[in-house]
């Protein structure tokens, strides 16, 4: 009886051992599959700024040094040299000096822009602090106008203001349509004496949200 009962406890560990080696033959298989399933992922990000930025490459408009002819009541000269008469009014450098335009302006940042204009004069004061002239009489003008790519708000010349004024608007960026003007008119008394002179000075501002 010994020995049935130590074969049969012989067999029954036995089969214990195949089924246990079966059930982890399984469960290893399982583990196997998951394992190769996974998955995985990444982000490409990229933030762009926006630049808003003006640059002037003509900073000045200089009409010279001379005098109104004796025989006129003024004398007219613009920067865009529409409507010069140069026989009233002869500066020092000549008929052919150096002033051959107004202010050139370009939008040389990313995004297009408003441009607006302020001075320390005001084209429309015959006398006092604001007044570029100081005098009353014989028809002193001085004036401005925005001309260019974009879209013009001062395309004729107007009285300079001392207000922040808008000059030109949707200014593109592109290198060959970025550039604009501002030119100055003045109507010269002859009554005014003197050096005179006035300080512009342009803002831009971001024209769109996004992409107009």
């Amino acid at each position: 009886m010994k020995d049935v009962t130590d074969r049969t406890l012989t067999l029954l560990i036995g089969l214990a051992i195949v089924v246990s080696v079966v059930g982890f033959g399984v469960q290893s298989g399982l583990l196997s599959i998951l394992g190769f399933a996974t998955t995985a992922t990444g982000q490409a990000r990229i933030n762009v700024t926006p630049l808003t930025a003006l640059n002037i490459t003509h900073n000045i408009i200089d009409f010279g040094n001379g005098t109104v002819e004796s025989a006129n009541t003024n004398c007219t000269l613009s920067s865009d040299r529409t409507g010069d008469i140069l026989s009233c009014f002869l500066p020092s450098w000549g008929n052919d000096g150096p002033q051959r335009g107004g202010f050139d302006l370009a939008n040389i940042g990313n995004t297009i822009i408003n441009i607006t204009v302020k001075a320390t004069k005001n084209g429309s004061m015959k006398s006092g602090s604001t007044s570029f002239w100081g005098v009353k009489s014989q028809g002193g003008l001085y004036k401005y106008k925005c001309k260019g790519n974009g879209t013009s708000k001062i395309a004729t010349f107007t009285n300079v203001n001392n207000k922040t004024t808008r000059c030109i608007d949707l200014v593109p960026i592109s290198v060959d349509t970025r550039g604009f003007s501002v030119h100055i008119n003045i109507t010269i008394p002859k009554n005014a004496s003197g050096v005179k002179n006035d300080t512009l000075t342009f803002t831009a501002s971001r024209a769109c949200a996004t992409t107009c």
